[in-house]
């Protein structure tokens, strides 16, 4: 397990379920680490029950049903209530996405007035973000596959071709360069 990718997992658990204690947190990530999560079927889970926890049976069931996940234990019953079985799930699910391979390249402009665009046939394959700090804006290019792309490049009242290869990377770095720039230019 990359504890990076794992804290970066259990940020974004915790963005996600801003109202929930520190307690729920510790216990959705004590059942993920150990490997509770099972993955059934697509949209359904079953998540080992834990009698040093609570638990009154050996397993859960968690689906995801109509935009949310619904366990089958009393604590999930209520609208709204998010057990901590459902916080473990959905932690196996962040992290699987986080540890999933990207392709991306970064661009830092240092310039105050600039814009990337993209051209060529592979254009739509790419998702740009832009972070704006003290210096310039930073482009952060990713893709499914590893590609190598043209893109013209406005800076100030330069204009330029640039060659640019998305490289392997894993989506938590990414994501932790993304927010290292946006905290750097709110520090």
């Amino acid at each position: 397990m990359k504890s990076e990718a794992l804290r970066v997992s259990v940020d974004e658990l915790r963005r996600m379920f801003p109202r929930k204690s520190r307690s729920w947190v510790a216990r959705s990530l004590r059942r993920f680490l150990n490997g509770d999560v099972k993955k059934i079927s697509e949209n359904t889970w079953l998540v080992m029950g834990r009698r040093e926890m609570g638990d009154a049976l050996p397993h859960y069931v968690v689906r995801y049903i109509n935009n949310r996940y619904v366990c089958d234990c009393q604590a999930s019953m209520g609208e709204g209530r998010v057990c901590s079985h459902i916080g473990a799930v959905v932690l196996s699910n962040i992290y699987d996405s986080m540890t999933k391979t990207v392709y991306a390249a970064v661009i830092n402009t240092r310039c105050r007035d600039s814009q990337l665009l993209i051209i060529g046939d592979k254009a739509h394959e790419i998702n740009v973000r832009n972070v704006a700090n003290d210096t310039g804006t930073i482009y952060i290019l990713i893709a499914s596959s590893e590609l190598s792309v043209k893109a013209l490049l406005a800076c100030d009242d330069e204009l330029r071709e640039e060659v640019l290869r998305l490289r392997p990377m894993e989506l938590w770095e990414v994501l932790t360069f993304e927010r290292g720039v946006a905290k750097i230019r709110k520090g």
